[in-house]
């Protein structure tokens, strides 16, 4: 990738992609899916408790689908991960 097409080289996720020492990160997320024009956006982070063994947190997997998608409008690359779910009924 060029320095020129780093638009985003000031960002926490600009770290992560840019410059050569950074070619084993991009290898990686290029086997998530994403691809070399995704990587000049922000990646912006998702984080999601969908559990299904937690009953409040099962919407969560279409609430993340539609931030995702708002994230992919607004420009930007989201990646989703997981935390963890505590239900205290369950507890």
């Amino acid at each position: 990738m060029e320095e020129s097409d780093m638009h985003y080289k000031d960002w926490p996720s600009g770290a992560l992609t840019n410059g050569i020492e950074r070619a084993a990160h991009r290898a990686l997320l290029y086997s998530t899916g994403l691809e070399e024009e995704d990587l000049r956006k922000p990646l912006i982070a998702i984080v999601n408790s969908l559990s299904e063994i937690v009953p409040g947190h099962i919407h969560l997997r279409e609430l993340a689908q539609a931030a995702a998608q708002g994230v992919w409008e607004a420009g930007g690359a989201p990646r989703e991960f997981n935390t963890i779910a505590v239900c205290d009924g369950i507890c």
